[in-house]
């Protein structure tokens, strides 16, 4: 049976949500990843799988689903490098860890039609984040600044 694509584009207000990742590297300790997909499973939806999709369905808008979306960055410039010189051209966001941006990453998403990013900060507590083992703190400032260099709406997931 086929999902009812039409009902959930008006509930999405006409995003789709495509997983382009499962598991994640990190040892957060608060994260269900490592239940989902133990023993370090991370792996990747290929880019050109991803390319195929956009150009064989209707749909402009689309949220990257990923865990850490930009811990790659060999692949998301890969990814990004594809969306600018693909002939149709989609709007997208995602989400990442603040500190795995930096400023090649922010310009090649943002011309590939990135417009948002939702930053996993989770807290501004130095202490807690060494609890949760996510020391994050150096680089909220950096990495939010890079985001709005770019154009790139940023909010907290």
């Amino acid at each position: 049976a086929k999902l009812p694509m039409e009902e959930y584009l008006k509930i999405s207000k006409r995003e789709v949500d495509l997983s382009v990742q499962i598991g994640c590297p990190f040892n957060c300790s608060f994260c269900s990843e490592k239940i989902l997909h133990p023993h370090g499973l991370f792996v990747q939806r290929p880019v050109e799988n991803i390319i195929n999709f956009i150009n064989t369905h209707s749909y402009s808008d689309i949220f990257f689903d990923a865990t850490t979306f930009t811990v790659d960055k060999k692949w998301v410039l890969k990814l990004a490098d594809a969306l600018i010189n693909n002939d149709k051209k989609i709007r997208w966001r995602t989400v990442s860890r603040v500190d795995q941006l930096d400023d090649e990453m922010c310009n090649a998403m943002s011309q590939a039609g990135c417009y948002q990013i939702g930053l996993g900060i989770e807290t501004l507590a130095l202490s807690v984040q060494k609890n949760i083992n996510k020391n994050i703190g150096s680089h909220i400032m950096s990495g939010i600044k890079c985001l709005q260099k770019h154009n790139i709406e940023q909010y907290l997931s």
